[in-house]
C-alpha cells in the first residue's frame, strides 16, 4: 500500500488520532504525515479543534467554521460590562505585537533570523555567537523584554514619506522561548500556546483594532488556540494555511526545510517558510491587566459577590 493508503488505514481503525500518533505508528515524522494530511488526503479528512483527524463525512462537509455572528448575543450585566472593559484594554494593545525593520544600516536588526525552529526542526541546533548580542539586551531589559520565536514570517512592502520602499517582519505564529535558557544562549520552546502576532493580521486583513480583535478571537477558536492541549507551532500554521489560502503564501510551509531565503534583503512582500527569534516589549496594558486580575482573584467573594451577581 502507498503511504496515503497506509495513513486513512489507520484515521479509520483509531476513528480519531493526531498526527504525531500516526507518526509513531508508521516510524515516520510528523512532518511527514502533516505533508499527506493537509495535501493530497486533505478532502477525505477533518479535523477537529484538538488537531485529531478523522474521515470526512458526507454531513461534515457543512462548514463549522465560527464566525462572529454565530456567537451568543452581548449581555449587559455586571460582568460582562466589566469584560468589554477587558476587551477593551486589549483592543488598544492589538497594535502593539511585533514589526520590526527587515534591516537596519546601523547595526544588526532587531530580530535574528534562524535555519530551524527550536524543538521541532530535526537536528537544529542554535550558535551561540548568533544570538549573543540579543542575549545580552534582554539580560539588561530582563523586566521590560520578552523573548520568543516567530513562523512563519510576514514582510511587507511599505513606502516612506520620501517615495522610497522598505520592509518590515512580522512573525504570524509567535511562541515565547524559555527566558532562563535564552540565557544561557540556548532555545527552547516554553509551554505556552503559540499566538496570532496582532501586527501580521492587521497588515493582511487590513482591520481596525476592534475588528481585529473579532477577528483574532474567531482565528483562535478555529485554530483550537483556546484549548488546554494545543497542537505544535508545525500544525496550527499547516492549519491556518488551509483556512486562508488568499494570504499571500509565496513558500510552501516546511519546518524541516525552511527557506534559505533572507529576510534583511528579501524586496517582495508576502509571507515566507522563515523563523526568527525577536525581543519584544512588554505591553503596559497586558501588565496592568495582570495586576488587576491578580488583586481580584485575591479578594474574599462576599467582597464582590453582591456587586458582579451573574443574571
Amino acid at each position: 500500500m502507498s503511504l496515503e493508503q497506509d495513513i486513512v488505514k489507520i484515521i479509520e481503525e483509531k476513528k480519531s488520532i493526531k498526527a504525531r500518533e500516526i507518526a509513531e505508528i508508521l516510524g515516520l515524522t510528523t512532518t511527514d504525515i502533516n505533508s499527506k494530511l493537509y495535501g493530497v488526503l486533505k478532502s477525505q479528512l477533518v479535523q477537529d479543534k484538538k488537531y485529531n483527524w478523522s474521515i470526512r463525512k458526507v454531513e461534515s462537509s457543512v462548514s463549522s467554521k465560527t464566525s462572529v455572528e454565530s456567537l451568543a448575543p452581548l449581555k449587559n450585566n455586571n460582568l460582562a460590562r466589566l469584560s468589554r472593559y477587558y476587551l477593551e484594554c486589549l483592543s488598544k494593545e492589538i497594535g502593539q505585537g511585533i514589526d520590526e525593520f527587515s534591516s537596519n544600516f546601523n547595526g544588526l536588526p532587531k530580530y535574528c533570523q534562524i535555519d530551524g525552529v527550536p524543538s521541532l526542526t530535526d537536528g537544529f541546533s542554535i550558535i551561540p555567537e548568533k544570538i549573543n548580542s540579543y542575549v545580552n539586551t534582554f539580560r539588561k531589559n530582563r523586566n521590560n523584554l520578552s523573548v520568543c520565536i516567530g513562523y512563519p514570517i510576514v514582510v511587507s512592502a511599505q513606502i516612506a514619506g520620501s517615495g522610497n520602499p522598505y520592509f518590515k517582519v512580522k512573525p504570524l505564529l509567535v511562541q515565547k522561548l524559555d527566558e532562563d535558557s535564552f540565557l544561557n544562549s540556548e532555545l527552547l520552546l516554553s509551554e505556552d500556546v503559540p499566538y496570532i502576532n496582532p501586527e501580521a493580521l492587521s497588515y493582511i486583513e487590513g482591520l481596525k483594532p476592534m475588528e481585529l480583535l473579532s477577528d483574532m478571537l474567531v482565528l483562535n477558536e478555529d485554530l483550537g488556540l483556546n484549548e488546554l492541549e494545543s497542537a505544535n507551532l508545525e500544525e496550527i500554521a499547516l492549519r491556518l494555511r488551509g483556512m486562508r489560502e488568499s494570504w499571500g503564501w509565496l513558500e510552501e510551509l516546511d519546518i524541516q526545510k525552511l527557506s534559505e531565503t533572507d529576510l534583511s534583503k528579501v524586496t517582495v512582500g508576502g509571507i515566507y517558510n522563515t523563523c526568527a527569534v525577536f525581543l519584544s516589549e512588554k505591553s503596559k496594558y497586558t501588565q496592568g491587566l495582570e495586576k488587576e486580575l491578580d488583586d481580584l482573584q485575591r479578594q474574599e467573594e462576599r467582597q464582590y459577590a453582591k456587586q458582579f451577581s451573574v443574571n
